[in-house]
């Protein structure tokens, strides 16, 4: 059983689909073609070629191989019938993770030419039907049994026998684990995983684990992780609740029976919660709301993962436990969850008029105000913020945090390096950097990871001093980084200009900041010191002779003012911030410095 091969199937749906931009960027990105192709030169479509339910085989592809399988995926070539003696008909360009049918599947998307020979009897056969199935050739070293864990080629153990293991009757088969290469993935007559598809739906799911491909109408929007309440976009109005460090789940009502989900539908199956939730008075009429569970010991909060171990059975540091009701996607027969903020808050309200104790608190704020009412209304975890007139949601906080998956894993003689992936606009994408710690974590495990700043560099992200802080509980998912990612370096970078007169100019607005002027030259401004400094309209045109510039590694909005780490030119943390001097307003540009004598720590 050296180098295994595998064989695995899937299933066609029948539409013809539009292929999106995101998609042909993907091509061209990937795969590198001569010529730059466009939607009128090619025919897409994407198979659900492997789940981690077991195959005919008896092998299994468990959930956190999945990830490294879909990077294997990108580049190899489709064939028919694993035919290796004639040439690829299509080629795979695109793979992500999603759920369907209660089973972790792995999406694989194809290309192939209009153009070429055969190409339209390809097309038409596959939306027709005739080709129906698929499966993949992949090499890999160790098939894992799943009732002692050794390798099956030396254990006792047989695929499809039943053992009892711990007391419990078990049916065997193995793992593949220590998957080396993708060979090619196949057309072929009949495959061997039941529920498998090949579909012409091609739309991006969000490649996170225990995302779903097809977001029903009534589940809510993620919440968006946001540092700077700068990055919000502008509304007429939005709704302001106090954030808690809790676990996320949703609690249903139907025909007087109440339920409790994980966001991705997994059940929450814990005595101490519906023993809480009994001593509750409940609307009589069925609901579907979003609600945090919050664990205490004592007045204290304790961690999301604490909360996952209590509602575990393990020994935690909680308890007793309260909910927060933040949300709603059904309500008296009604899905809501696509109404606007204020439309949904209300329906909450109503619903719960007679335990409105159970309300997360919201305040209605002008965007104008919003970051003075975050200050007011944040705890220390933060905020979360809906649109008042749409359906965006966000969570900003002043911790420099989010949360990413674990993709690989390695133990080294201090402790562990760790790979990670994050998400970003939907798309799942590697971390450059390798993390060493001693968190002892598994693949697809959801970390905490504490971080100076995010970039996205292409098809990966890079951060700036992390560190793994903890781990975040069952039922997490790693954050949308969308408004935490700096795009480019050019997004985030300043330029210090020289004029004559000993005046300075400091260019923040490639970075979203203010354009300032400084009665002093840039040698002074970089020496340090407190500098009063006027701010110049930003509509004013860019600034000519440039003569330094610098990165801003990230930036704060600090009500009118900015806290800014910056590389460079200026390098440390500095602070920018609006004062009034003889009744005249000016603002303050000053660098923190940090100095160490002794054991005493001073900042200066």
């Amino acid at each position: 059983m050296d180098n295994l091969i595998g064989r695995l199937s899937a299933e066609l749906a029948e539409k013809e689909a539009e292929i999106p931009e995101t998609l042909l960027q993907k091509i061209n990105r990937n795969i590198a073609p001569p010529k730059r192709l466009t939607a009128e030169m090619v025919h897409v479509r994407a198979m659900y070629i492997v789940s981690d339910h077991v195959n005919s085989f008896g092998g299994c592809f468990p959930v956190e191989e999945h990830e490294k399988l879909t990077a294997l995926l990108i580049d190899s070539p489709v064939l028919v019938g694993h035919r290796k003696d004639s040439l690829p008909i299509a080629r795979n360009f695109h793979a992500e993770r999603t759920v369907r049918d209660n089973a972790n599947w792995i999406k694989v998307y194809f290309y192939w030419l209009k153009d070429a020979a055969g190409s339209e009897e390809i097309q038409k056969n596959i939306d027709g039907g005739i080709y129906k199935e698929c499966s993949i050739s992949f090499i890999f070293g160790f098939p894992e049994c799943s009732i002692c864990g050794n390798d099956m080629r030396d254990c006792r153990h047989q695929p499809f026998s039943e053992y009892e293991s711990g007391g419990v009757k078990k049916v065997a088969h193995f793992n593949y684990r220590k998957i080396e290469r993708v060979l090619e993935t196949s057309l072929v007559y009949r495959g061997s995983v039941a529920n498998t598809l090949l579909t012409n739906e091609l739309a991006f799911t969000k490649a996170a684990a225990g995302s779903s491909e097809n977001v029903p109408g009534n589940m809510l929007p993620p919440l968006q992780k946001v540092w700077d309440i700068g990055r919000i976009p502008s509304e007429d109005k939005y709704l302001v609740l106090p954030a808690y460090e809790s676990l996320k789940a949703h609690m249903h009502k139907k025909r007087d029976t109440l339920s409790v989900t994980f966001p991705d539908g997994s059940p929450i199956v814990a005595g101490p919660l519906y023993q809480y939730f009994s001593q509750l008075k409940l609307p009589v009429s069925d609901f579907a709301v979003e609600v945090s569970i919050i664990g205490y010991r004592g007045k204290e909060r304790q961690s999301a993962a604490d909360v996952a171990r209590y509602l575990g059975g393990v020994r935690s540091s909680v308890r007793h436990l309260e909910i927060k009701i933040y949300d709603i996607m059904e309500g008296a027969g009604d899905k809501v969850a696509a109404e606007n903020g204020t439309n949904r808050r209300g329906r909450l309200e109503r619903l719960f008029s007679h335990s409105a104790g159970l309300l997360a608190p919201a305040t209605v704020v002008n965007s104008s105000a919003l970051s003075q009412v975050v200050d007011k209304v944040a705890t220390r975890y933060g905020a979360e913020i809906y649109s008042a007139t749409g359906v965006p949601r966000y969570l900003f906080t002043h911790r420099r945090s989010a949360r990413f998956m674990i993709a690989a894993s390695e133990r080294f003689s201090r402790g562990f390096r760790y790979r990670l992936v994050g998400v970003f606009q939907g798309q799942s994408l590697p971390v450059k950097n390798i993390i060493c710690s001693a968190h002892r974590l598994a693949i697809g495990d959801i970390c905490e990871i504490e971080t100076a700043g995010v970039n996205l560099y292409g098809d990966s992200l890079e951060l700036k001093h992390p560190r793994i802080t903890a781990t975040t509980g069952v039922g997490s998912e790693p954050d949308e980084l969308r408004l935490i990612a700096s795009e480019s370096e050019h997004s985030c970078s300043y330029t210090v200009v020289a004029l004559p007169g000993k005046k300075t100019i400091i260019d923040f607005r490639q970075g979203e900041g203010p354009l300032l002027v400084f009665p002093c030259s840039p040698q002074e401004v970089r020496l340090g010191g407190l500098h009063l400094t006027e701010i110049l309209d930003n509509g004013s045109p860019s600034v000519p002779q440039l003569h330094h510039r610098g990165k801003i590694l990230s930036r704060q909005r600090c009500g009118e003012g900015y806290r800014l780490a910056l590389e460079g030119f200026l390098k440390g943390n500095f602070f920018f911030r609006p004062v009034r001097i003889k009744g005249m307003r000016k603002f303050l540009f000053y660098c923190r410095k940090e100095e160490r004598r002794g054991d005493i720590r001073y900042e200066v």
